[in-house]
């Protein structure tokens, strides 16, 4: 049982809440970075640990413990595509490229949207469609990077994260 109260007349309601308890549950991040930049991206992933992550963080859930390991992932020189390990929104030119390539491409595709949670109201994001995890493209000679930000609400002008995770592979 939980206790809500209104901001505006302290009026108190009482309900029911359920949820769901993962044992053993993790989360992972793959990150590749510079060193210079090191230091910022674990105290910000540091910050996640101390705050929590999700909802309901103010009544202790979203907690875990912290591990850092490095890792070396060990791809092919020669790879003529790349998997994506994340959800990806190509540019119009990786698009045409991908579309004339003869080498193979494997894709699913997801649409995102959701809300915007303001203090002056809840406000629905433009719903756009991207390249699920496990996707794969051929490699386009001297990127490096792949994707774009996407706007999806105006004011204030919020962002769709939609570049790949790319990782080399020979298919």
């Amino acid at each position: 049982m939980r206790n809500r109260v209104d901001r505006y007349t302290s009026h108190s309601d009482i309900f029911s809440y359920f949820y769901y308890k993962v044992n053993r549950g993790a989360l992972y991040f793959l990150i590749n970075i510079e060193r210079d930049y090191e230091k910022i991206i674990k105290s910000a992933i540091k910050l996640l640990q101390d705050e929590g992550i999700g909802g309901d963080r103010s009544i202790g859930k979203g907690l875990g413990n912290l591990e850092f390991k490095d890792f070396e992932l060990n791809t092919p020189n020669n790879a003529n595509c790349f998997i994506n390990l994340s959800l990806y929104y190509p540019e119009y030119d990786e698009l045409i490229k991908f579309k004339d390539s003869k080498n193979i491409i494997s894709y699913d595709l997801i649409e995102r949207g959701g809300w915007v949670d303001s203090i002056v109201g809840n406000f629905r994001k433009k719903a756009i469609n991207m390249f699920v995890e496990g996707s794969i493209f051929p490699k386009i000679d001297g990127k490096e990077f792949y994707g774009k930000l996407v706007p999806v609400y105006p004011n204030p002008l919020i962002y769709r994260y939609g570049i790949a995770y790319a990782i080399d592979v020979i298919v």
